[in-house]
């Protein structure tokens, strides 16, 4: 049987490989050892205080259907929800009531932790027909609820108007033609004409040309990618799925681009291509994101010095375990403790600032 400090930590590294596999997102702040080890603890107290049920009987089950979980083939088509499958709703139940203190929303029997003090208070959420709002009043999602339009409603079928695709039923997504609807996702080939990589079938990506969009085979493992001005405007598609066009870069003012290869996104210690960073320039280094490359190297951004630029156009970054990037300086500042003056929540280590930093509202 897996202990509940052991699931909370192989649970979390599990979301962790997810992220980075389907999504091409370093977790190395979030899958640090130390954090790990930090997560368990925490739900570990958490149970044993009885805010939470722990089933230990469903708990491998859970863990091996989140580690066995497909990529979604478009990105619209991703839900949080689909990283908390049912084996994992069976093992962890919230059991604070309404009204109860609590420090997260899974300690809830029903409802949401609203967490405005500390500790939170249980808060029920929004129901079919009231105002809601993503932060302050959420819907239940467990029930198949969204916020549309600013009120709690079930997912929208085909054909009904909306403003995203989280609006829609699952396997629909909002098409991007005027007015907007729930849309069948495609099932274009080759030549066939389309708007979005929604509409094309799995295997094929919408790539524009001087006679219009059409959909065009994603290209495999080794193969060029962003050749140009038109795929590198589709390039987030342009290669197969749970790959990147690792090493490519355009530069806007010159109008010229220099290839990249489709190939899997290196984590710390695996090769990328070293790219000096250029406001005119797009770039991928072939790194998960949120890393930079040293010397040919993929690493963790660094804690003192200057901030890593970012090629791909992001923010100049520092190693967020230890560091926030003071963009006055362009330096790397070392994180402050509860009770440091601040001006932004990323310079605290609990990582909550009102011009001091706020203590993490976290379980005795």
């Amino acid at each position: 049987m897996i202990a509940p400090d052991q699931f909370a930590a192989q649970r979390a590294a599990a979301v962790c490989a997810f992220t980075q596999r389907c999504q091409a997102i370093s977790s190395y702040a979030a899958c640090d050892p130390a954090a790990l080890t930090t997560a368990g603890g925490t739900f570990s107290r958490t149970a044993s205080a009885g805010r939470v049920s722990f089933d230990a009987g469903h708990a491998q089950a859970c863990l091996e259907a989140i580690n066995a979980l497909a990529c979604p083939i478009y990105a619209a088509a991703f839900d949080s929800s689909l990283l908390d499958p049912p084996d994992c709703q069976a093992t962890v139940a919230g059991q604070v009531a309404v009204g109860g203190d609590c420090y997260g929303t899974g300690e809830c029997a029903k409802g949401f932790c609203d967490l405005s003090s500390c500790p939170g208070k249980c808060v029920a959420y929004a129901q079919t027909g009231t105002a809601c709002s993503a932060v302050s009043t959420p819907c239940d999602f467990g029930a198949g609820l969204r916020c549309i339009k600013g009120h709690c409603a079930a997912r929208l079928a085909a054909g009904a108007g909306c403003g995203n695709s989280a609006d829609c039923q699952p396997g629909l997504f909002c098409s991007y033609a005027s007015p907007r609807q729930c849309t069948a996702y495609g099932t274009g080939s080759a030549g066939a004409a389309c708007r979005s990589i929604e509409e094309c079938a799995q295997g094929f990506y919408c790539l524009r040309s001087r006679t219009g969009r059409a959909c065009t085979a994603q290209v495999q493992a080794g193969g060029a990618c962003a050749e140009d001005g038109a795929h590198v405007g589709a390039v987030a598609s342009e290669c197969a799925l749970g790959l990147v066009c690792a090493g490519y870069s355009y530069d806007n003012a010159k109008l010229v681009a220099t290839p990249g290869l489709c190939a899997h996104a290196s984590d710390i210690g695996g090769p990328c291509k070293t790219i000096v960073a250029d406001p005119n320039v797009v770039a991928n280094t072939g790194c998960l994101a949120g890393l930079v490359c040293s010397n040919g190297t993929c690493a963790a951004p660094p804690n003192t010095g200057a901030c890593a630029e970012d090629p791909s156009g992001g923010f100049p970054q520092c190693d967020q375990r230890k560091a926030y990037c003071d963009t006055s300086s362009g330096t790397c500042g070392t994180l402050v403790g509860d009770g440091a003056v601040c001006a932004t929540s990323d310079q605290c280590k609990s990582g909550a600032c009102d011009l001091k930093c706020l203590p993490r509202c976290s379980a005795p």
